[in-house]
Order: C-alpha cells, then sequence, then structure tokens
C-alpha cells in the first residue's frame, strides 16, 4: 500500500485547473482505455488525463509482470508486501502460551476477525491509490482475509500481508468459478504461435514419443525445442541445478538423441514445448514397470486373502509358512508337496497372472539364451538363487553344479577325449568355483548377457554354456517365499523386456544392453561437432557426450537392479544398509505427521474445484465407486506400500541356524520392517496416493472422451501424462464398453478391457501423475554418487528434497498458478498443523508459542515446494551458518531465544555433515567416552535419545521426551 502510494502517477499533478473543451469519456472511446472511463469522470484537465493514462498503464504492466513471473511474481509480492503497513498493525494473539492453553476455535475467530479488518484497511488504500482496482477484488479480499487468517493465525498475519491474502484468494475463487483452466498471461501468448486448433482435432497422428508395443517409430521427427522445458523460469532453474541427477542433466543436453533416449528410460516430470506442439510423451520404462508391480501386488493380495480362506478352513500354516508353501509349488509344477488345495489354488494364480504372461515377450525379445530349450523357459526366468543357503551348504551345492557339469560334458564325447582325466577334474572344478563365485556375488559375471544367464565357463568344452538346474535339483537353493520370488520376476525380467522395446522402438538392435542405441547418440555429437573449431568448445562437447552415455549406463542398470554390483553388494554396503535401517528406525517415526499434507496436494495440480468434486465429495458419499476408482491405483503400482513393508526377513527367519547373515543384521532389517507398520505409513501413504488417483483417473477419462473439446493446456497435460489422441480414443473406447459411471466417479475396470495398449498408457498415465505429486524418488532424480554405499550413507533422507524439486517444484512453476497457489494455502496450514502437533508430542508447544512466526515458515517448509532451500537451510542453520530460523529470531519482536531449524532429521552437527550414519558414529563414540569415565552428563542423555529405536514413534515419543529425558537429566547433573 505504502509503494502503490508513494508510485501514484497522479501524485501533485492536478493543479485546479479547468479545460472546459476536455471530455475524457470521447477522448478514451475507442481505445483501450475505455473500459476505464469512469475513473476519468472526475479529470478536468488534460495533465491530469495523461497522468491518469500512466498510471493505468503502469498497473497494467505490473498486473502481467506478475502473471508473466508465475509462482516466482506471487514469492516476489509476498517478499515486498511483507514491509506493508498494514502488515505490522497488530491484529491479536493466535496462541495463549501456556502448558495446555491452546484454544483452537477462539484463535481461529479472532484471527479471522482480524484478517478481515487488516484486509479492509488495505483495501481502503489501495481504493485510494489504484485506478483500475475493483469492487469485487476487494470483496474477495476481505473474504479471503476472514478465510485465510482463520487458517493459519498469527504466524500468516504477521508474514504475509493482506495484499498477499488478496492474492491467494483470488486465486482460489478464480480456480473454483473459472469455466475451465486458466492459463497466465504469458502461457497464452507463449501459445499464439502453436498449431491451430482446428488443425490438432482433425485425423489423430502417431506421436513420435509412442509406439504401439516394440514397432519403430520416426525420431527425426523430434526436434530440440520439443524437448526443452516449457516455460523460461522452469527452463532456467533447471539449467542452474543441471548436475543434480540425470534426469536434469538430460533435459539440458544439447543432444536430441540423448534426450530423447533418456525420456524412453526415466520419468520426465516437467511439461516440455512438445507437448504443446502436439507430441505425447514416452511410456517411459520407469512408469511401465510400475504396472508390473502392480500386477505382483494384486498377486500378493490374492495370495493373503487365499491364505486367510485356507485359515478358516482349518489349516494351520502360518502367513510366513502359506508364502514359502506357495514358493516350492512353482518349482513342484504347481502343486504343494503337503497336498493343500488352497496352496496349488495360489501357486496356480501365480502362473496366470505374473509367470506365464510375460515369457512370450522376454522369448520376443530375445532374453532366452539360445541354448535353453524353450520349455524350461519358466524355470530360466524364475529361478531366484538364495545366495546365503548355499553359502551356508556349499559342499551340497557344489556337488550338484558337478553332476550338471558332467552331464553336460557327456554330451560332447569329441571334446571329452582331447582331454586327460587330470585335465578334466580340473576343469570341472574350474566351472563348478566359477558358477558359485558368481552365484554368491564374489565374482561378477561379465560373460552373460542378462541377469537371468549364468556362464559356465570362458573356455573349454563348455565356454558360453548357460547354467540351468532342474527345477527338482534346483529347489533346495532357491528361494522359496513366493514374495521374494515374484518380486525379483517382475522387476528384473520386466525391466529386460521394456528395455529390449525401447531399444527396437528407436531404432536399435533390441538388446537390453541398449548399446546400439548409445551408438545413436555418438552419431548426434558427431554431428555437433561439425564445423567447431574452438577447442574449447570441442572439449565441452566431449565431455557431455561422455556424460550423457554414463547416465544413459546408469539408469539402463538401476533399471535393472545392477547399477555398481561390485560396490552395492559389498561387505562395505551391508554395513551401510544395516546402518540406515537402525537410522531409519530411531528417526522416522513421526513420518506421518509429516505426510498429512498429502491429502490436500492435489489442489496443486488439478485446482479445488477438481479436489473437492472428484476427491473429498466422493470420498464422503460415494465410497462404492471411490473403492473401484482406487482399485486402478494399486494396478497401476502407486498403491502398493502396505505390500511392500509387509513381510519379515527376506530369506530367513531370525533363527535360522543355515542362515549366512548375522542375527544382529536379521534382527535390524526385522525390526524396521516392524517398525514401518508402526508407524502407519504404509496404510496412510496407499490412502493418500488412490485418493490423488481417483481425482487423476476422472481427468483423464473425461478428457479422452472429448479430445476436440480440450483446451491446448488440458491437451498438454494429457501429452505431459503419454496419452494423444489416437491413444486417448482407445482408452475412452475401453472405458465405454467396459467401465462404470457411479455418479461422479468413473471407474475403468481396466482387467476387463481387451485393448493392452490402452490399459498400459492408463495405468502409465495415473503412475506418472500421482508419482509426480508425491515426490515418489524415480531412478533419475538422484546423483550417481547417491547411488554408491558412501552417497546413500551420506543423503539419508535427504534424497526427497531433489526429487520434489523436480516433480514438485519446476512443475509447479508450469501449472495454473490460481491452483497452485490453493494448493500452497491447504500445504502451508496442513504443514503448521503436523509442527504444532510434533511439537505438542515432544513437550516443545511452549517454545513453539514463544515464537508464533515460525508457524508460517515450518508450514512452508512442510509443504515441501521449495525443498532444496529448506534441505540446504536445515544442513546450514546446525553447523551454525545463519538462516532462515535464525533471520526469524533475529527478527522476532518478543526477544526469546528460540531454536535454529526443526530437527527434522538433522538432529545434530554430525547429521548434518555427515548424514544420520555420521550422526549415529559420533553418538556411540561419546557414549563410549561415557561409560569409559563412569560419568553421565545431560548432553550423553541427548545422545542416549537420540540413538534409541522406535523411539521417534508418536506415542512412545510423548512419554520419553516429556518424562523420561527431564527426569535423566536432572538426575545426572
Amino acid at each position: 500500500m505504502v509503494g502503490s502510494y508513494m508510485s501514484n502517477q497522479l501524485r501533485g499533478v492536478n493543479d485546479g485547473s479547468i479545460d472546459p473543451d476536455l471530455n475524457p469519456v470521447t477522448e478514451w472511446q475507442g481505445t483501450w482505455y475505455e473500459p476505464f472511463t469512469d475513473r476519468a469522470l472526475h479529470v478536468q484537465n488534460r495533465a491530469s488525463l495523461k497522468a491518469l493514462e500512466a498510471q493505468i498503464d503502469m498497473e497494467q504492466r505490473d498486473v502481467r509482470t506478475l502473471r508473466d513471473a508465475g509462482l516466482m511474481g506471487t514469492f516476489a509480492e509476498i517478499a515486498v508486501g511483507a514491509v506493508d503497513l498494514p502488515s505490522i498493525i497488530p491484529a491479536g494473539r493466535l496462541m495463549q502460551v501456556g502448558r495446555f492453553g491452546y484454544r483452537v476455535g477462539a484463535s481461529a475467530l479472532s484471527m479471522g476477525g482480524a484478517g478481515a479488518g487488516a484486509a479492509l484497511v488495505q483495501e481502503i488504500g489501495l481504493h485510494s491509490t489504484q485506478e483500475t482496482r475493483s469492487v469485487p477484488q476487494s470483496a474477495i479480499a476481505v473474504g479471503g482475509g476472514l478465510i485465510l487468517g482463520a487458517m493459519l493465525g498469527a504466524g500468516g498475519a504477521k508474514f504475509l500481508s493482506n495484499a498477499e491474502w488478496t492474492r491467494a484468494a483470488q486465486g482460489l475463487e478464480r480456480d473454483v468459478y473459472a469455466p475451465g483452466p486458466v492459463l497466465s498471461d504469458a502461457a497464452e501468448a507463449e501459445m499464439k504461435g502453436l498449431v491451430d486448433e482446428s488443425k490438432r482435432a482433425g485425423a489423430a497422428s502417431p506421436s513420435p514419443y509412442l509406439a504401439d508395443g516394440a514397432a519403430k517409430v520416426d525420431t527425426n521427427a523430434l526436434s530440440l525445442d520439443d524437448l526443452t522445458i516449457y516455460g523460461r523460469v522452469p527452463e532456467a532453474a533447471a539449467n542452474s541445478t543441471a548436475q543434480l541427477s540425470p534426469t536434469l542433466r538430460g533435459l539440458t543436453s544439447p543432444s536430441v538423441a540423448a534426450r530423447n533416449i533418456l525420456f524412453n528410460l526415466v520419468e520426465n516430470p516437467v511439461y516440455l514445448k512438445g507437448y504443446y506442439e502436439g507430441h505425447a510423451s514416452a511410456r517411459a520404462v520407469e512408469t511401465v514397470l510400475k504396472g508390473h508391480k502392480g500386477t505382483y501386488a494384486d498377486a500378493m493380495e490374492a495370495t493373503r486373502v487365499d491364505w486367510i480362506a485356507a485359515r478358516k478352513a482349518g489349516e494351520k500354516l502360518t502367513w510366513d509358512e502359506y508364502r514359502i508353501r506357495v514358493g516350492r509349488a512353482i518349482y513342484n509344477g504347481y502343486q504343494d508337496a503337503g497336498g493343500s488345495a488352497s496352496v496349488a489354488k495360489t501357486a496356480q494364480t501365480w502362473r496366470s497372472k505374473v509367470i506365464e504372461p510375460p515369457i512370450q515377450k522376454a522369448i520376443d525379445a530375445h532374453l532366452l539364451a539360445e541354448d535353453v530349450e524353450l520349455d524350461k523357459a519358466g524355470s530360466f526366468f524364475s529361478h531366484a538363487y538364495n545366495a546365503p543357503e548355499i553359502e551356508a551348504r556349499s559342499g551340497e551345492f557344489k556337488q550338484v553344479v558337478r553332476e550338471w557339469a558332467v552331464g553336460e560334458l557327456q554330451r560332447q564325447p569329441n571334446a571329452l577325449s582331447a582331454l586327460s582325466t587330470h585335465e578334466l577334474n580340473a576343469y570341472i572344478e574350474g566351472v563348478v568355483d566359477n558358477i558359485y563365485n558368481k552365484i554368491t556375488g564374489r565374482t561378477i559375471d561379465t560373460q552373460g548377457e542378462g541377469p537371468f544367464r549364468i556362464v559356465a565357463s570362458s573356455q573349454g568344452p563348455l565356454k558360453g554354456r548357460t547354467f540351468v538346474l532342474d527345477d527338482a535339483k534346483a529347489a533346495p537353493f532357491l528361494v522359496d517365499d513366493i514374495e521374494q520370488i515374484g518380486r525379483r520376476y517382475t522387476n528384473v525380467l520386466g525391466a529386460n523386456i521394456e528395455l529390449s522395446n525401447v531399444s527396437l522402438r528407436l531404432g536399435g538392435d533390441g538388446n537390453p544392453n541398449l548399446g546400439s542405441l548409445t551408438g545413436l547418440i555418438r552419431a548426434d555429437y558427431e554431428k555437433l561437432r561439425k564445423g567447431v573449431a574452438d577447442e574449447a568448445k570441442l572439449a565441452a562437447l566431449n565431455a557431455r557426450e561422455r556424460s550423457d552415455i554414463r547416465d544413459l549406463e546408469a539408469v539402463r542398470d538401476m533399471l535393472r537392479g545392477k547399477y555398481l554390483p561390485g560396490q552395492n553388494v559389498s561387505g562395505w554396503a551391508k554395513v551401510v544398509k544395516a546402518a540406515m535401517l537402525f537410522n531409519y528406525m530411531r528417526t522416522m517415526g513421526g513420518a506421518m505427521l509429516t505426510s498429512l499434507k498429502g491429502v490436500v496436494l492435489p489442489v496443486m495440480m488439478h485446482g479445488i474445484a477438481r479436489w473437492m468434486g472428484d476427491g473429498v465429495l466422493p470420498l464422503m458419499t460415494n465410497l462404492k465407486g471411490f473403492r473401484l476408482a482406487a482399485r486402478e491405483a494399486r494396478l497401476a503400482g502407486v498403491a502398493v506400500s502396505r505390500v511392500k513393508h509387509s513381510t519379515l526377513a527376506a530369506y530367513a527367519e531370525l533363527t535360522n541356524p543355515n542362515a549366512s547373515y548375522s542375527p544382529l543384521r536379521l534382527f535390524v532389517e526385522n525390526s524396521a520392517r516392524a517398525f514401518s507398520r508402526a508407524t502407519l505409513m504404509p496404510i496412510w501413504s496407499d490412502f493418500e496416493k488412490s485418493f490423488a488417483s481417483v481425482i487423476t483417473q476422472n481427468r483423464i477419462l473425461e478428457n479422452a472422451a472429448d479430445w476436440a473439446g480440450l483446451s491446448k493446456r488440458e491437451r498438454a497435460y494429457m501429452h505431459y501424462l503419454g496419452i494423444d489422441q489416437s491413444t486417448a480414443q482407445r482408452i475412452d473406447g475401453q472405458f465405454k464398453a467396459h467401465g462404470e459411471l457411479i455418479r461422479e466417479i468413473r471407474a475403468a475396470n481396466t482387467e476387463d478391457w481387451g485393448d493392452d495398449l490402452a490399459r498400459e498408457a492408463y495405468h502409465a498415465a495415473i503412475a506418472k501423475d500421482v508419482d509426480s505429486l508425491f515426490s515418489t524418488e524415480g531412478v533419475g532424480d538422484l546423483p550417481l554418487f547417491a547411488r554408491t554405499p558412501l552417497g546413500k550413507a551420506l543423503l539419508q533422507f535427504r534424497a526427497g528434497a531433489l526429487s520434489a524439486h523436480q516433480r514438485v517444484f519446476l512443475r509447479a512453476m508450469q501449472e495454473d498458478q490460481a491452483a497452485v497457489v490453493s494448493g500452497m494455502i491447504c500445504t502451508t496450514a496442513i504443514g503448521a498443523l503436523s509442527s504444532y502437533l510434533e511439537a505438542l508430542e515432544s513437550g516443545q508447544e511452549e517454545e513453539f508459542f514463544a515464537h508464533p512466526e515460525r508457524l508460517l515458515v515450518q508450514g512452508v517448509e512442510r509443504g515441501n515446494l521449495i525443498p532444496l532451500l529448506f534441505q540446504v537451510n536445515a544442513v546450514a542453520e546446525k553447523v551454525g551458518v545463519p538462516g532462515i530460523y535464525a533471520g526469524l529470531q533475529a527478527l522476532s519482536s518478543n526477544g526469546r531465544q528460540g531454536r535454529s531449524a526443526p530437527a527434522g532429521t538433522v538432529r545434530s552437527v554430525a547429521d548434518g555433515l555427515f548424514g544420520p550414519s555420521g550422526g549415529l558414529v559420533v553418538d556411540l563414540a561419546e557414549l563410549a567416552g561415557a561409560a569409559a569415565r563412569s560419568d553421565l552428563t545431560p548432553g550423553d542423555i541427548d545422545a542416549m535419545r537420540r540413538l534409541a529405536p522406535y523411539a521417534s514413534l508418536p506415542w512412545i515419543r510423548w512419554i520419553i521426551d516429556r518424562h523420561v529425558v527431564p527426569a535423566a537429566k536432572e538426575a545426572v547433573k
């Protein structure tokens, strides 16, 4: 308001003179000032009229500038408005300081009234200084002040001026009542040069990104501009952080081939310019694999249902025993050796849903070794050797391998005649040792062409021969838990099938190693180097070529589960994994509190109208339709947390004497799984993703039914999800044939669809949209260093910020800004609530109330929209560098000292510098020193608290932090 007054062009212009010939109405008739004629009725001279025109021009320029800047414009407006006069007018207190003196209803009413009153003051000032401000704008502003003031209370009143409440409330109003998706003026201007919409509504043409199966497509149809991030600000943000991950490097690569190949492998989290030109995104291998995991999750759910039915029928098998019996039945012709009809039925379910469907695809993709008989294909792909069991029974296993080698050699009598008995025995023992070392991870198999093939020898009669045992002989040495068999089978086989398809689709030879695709990248860089004489530019191109190929090979190996096998299966890696599991148990008990925002995240990408109409209302009034739609989320592989976290040890019980894992490691792994269930996060995660998926599905199916009537923005959204016009028509056709409209919910019933491509595209679209919304870590989201044991230890609990930067922050700058602001308001409010609840459970509410200005900032931090900023700030403040919270403390008017950044997962200086594993080592050393000197200090009590597993669970933390820790510190003073 102060700035508006100081920049007013009319201030001091009117000298009181009157021009009798001046008629502002006729002067502005037919000009762009005509809509503002009522503002000129009081003008009496030409100087004042020109000043008024200048004022209107300035105000409209300011509006366009803020809209062009998108989300950054909102942040800038907030920052400038923080020092506006109404912002510092006292508006009462949100919180009454006291142990349990928090009066929610009275505080909300008080702050709601204060917000409305301050908004009224603000609007009076703005109406006196701005010529284009309307009464409806002011009405929305005052109403927004009432609503948002009640939501965010003193934290919002202290740090958000009512101009910002106005902007947020207007965005919310526009999002609710606008007839369709709203775009900023900048977005509209950028889209003016795109292909005419009527042309796009014509005959469907195949996208160069997307193909049916492995059919080849014309990749020359794509330009570098098509594969460039849409929007100047998001593009600049991606460029400035390009070295953080393979995905960001791919988005900024100078090579068209490198970008296109990478986005056929990993999910692209942002809008590209090509989406506005009619090109649909590639269905990345990473996204399609989620559908494979959905099939696996569905089979696991069927297994549990069968087990429950068997228990009710009188069978006494435990859940663990039942899974093992089903696994053994897989290797026994799908029959249970114990005669259980229920186990046999479940084995047949796995056979029909999981094991047999991909086998023909795998054969077509040339994944079956040439020397393996076709009728053994199932065994070839499904055998998962139990390395710990093999190590524990090495003598028995080597004898089985020895017998196999002798049998294979007997098929080659000519080769045997060339060897003496001594040479033959030595050769056989060499083959046995070679196979044993490869299976147990002592050596890496560089001769096999895939994860299923173990090559017996690189020389002699068995050179290149594939090691395959019959089911009966292999059974004692195989993983026999169906969950582990199914997980490996779907992950590894699915990845290799899809990698082979990508290779064929992009003009390669179909080998999942993608060697032929790296050749396309090299050829592209050869073109880029032509005509370049500058040595520095050539060196930069060469370095970038090596980087792109390294990234391609890295994500390929990560998709196959084989990235850096030498490092990630070492003893050091096992130690790091155990430490990370322990860190998880001692730190993440309150994860569900910080995840409460998940239920309002869809507002940011879909808008509050869809969130209410397609999400909240159906959940309350149409549970049948909601459940049918939510089932699709599991089939798409995005709501499977309960399945993934539902088991105990992977290969053996804690008391298994044959297991090669130490009892300590087994105890930690079992405890971590139990801890995960105790946090309730698997249940909550599945719910919030299912909730979001219902909104996504309704939007996809609505759009597919009315492609010709879609706005450019909605078509770009569909293209972002990998759905072009022809695919949309196929999805719509399948929905009309098999789906249901249950009031406002569209239940797709994809299990009945006869079009595999439509089903795969639909599930891939759901998976991409929902996982992007929840910052689910993607294959290409982290630095390659973060995939090493040391990197995992240093970046534990920080990887989510890197994923959110790409999947939420960058994408939010490309979405409708009204929806984004609405989402920010909602996530900030929920984030502030979770911060208060966390303070309450740990007994720190008095300190929390002493600094109410932290409420809003903590709400924004928990909202996870600017993740990198707050992650860097948390580390910086923990090691003593002033940051956001230190600044708040300095600005605090009450002069009381508060903490730096909230503890979160950065709980000590060592945590900040070296990750939670570094903090673990330091705390252990501190306690060892205390034991040596037979003395404890309050600092040692804090270290013990940080090391205590399960102590971060809310109901346990309440007791420990409020009663046990204070009493222990008092006792050792």
